[in-house]
């Protein structure tokens, strides 16, 4: 419409889909899923993608996140956005669907009370400020979930 995107459609770079969608006045707006190509770190690129509400070309609301594994897309993040970055509640998991980190985020950085975890197992709980742990916090041993340190961290440091 008026020579801009409207209504649904994908959109390919060198021949990789990095958009498939609604689109608005030319831009992602509606629900929609937004692909990555990243290398890991064995040098092979594997693709991830978001899924989500876009406004105005950005993503708004609850989004989750999936990542290509062993021929099939995992889910490893679910979290609010606003303007592109995480706000908000959010978990991460493994790519064995465990629950890694639940907590809160701000401006795309941990934020606010959180819980680490490891096979299921509690490791950390306390809080962050710009992906930093600061603040009153608990650590659990992996192995036997046993209290190991309670006390402070000021920006990273115990």
């Amino acid at each position: 419409m008026n020579g801009l995107r409207n209504g649904k459609g994908k959109e390919y770079i060198n021949h990789n889909i990095i958009y498939d969608g609604e689109y608005l006045m030319g831009k992602r707006n509606g629900k929609g899923k937004e692909y990555y190509y990243e290398e890991n770190y064995e040098g092979y690129f594997t693709k991830t993608y978001y899924e989500g509400n876009f406004i105005d070309g950005e993503k708004n609301g609850n989004f989750s996140k999936y990542c290509e594994f062993e021929d099939d897309f995992v889910l490893v993040l679910e979290c609010e956005f606003l303007n592109n970055k995480n706000n908000g509640k959010g978990k991460e998991y493994d790519l064995d669907g465990n629950i890694i980190f639940e907590g809160e985020y701000l401006n795309g950085m941990k934020n606010g009370k959180c819980k680490e975890y490891n096979n299921g197992n509690l490791l950390f709980d306390g809080e962050y400020i710009n992906n930093m742990k600061t603040g009153k916090c608990k650590e659990y041993d992996y192995n036997n979930g046993k209290l190991i340190f309670e006390g402070e961290y000021f920006f990273g440091i115990e």
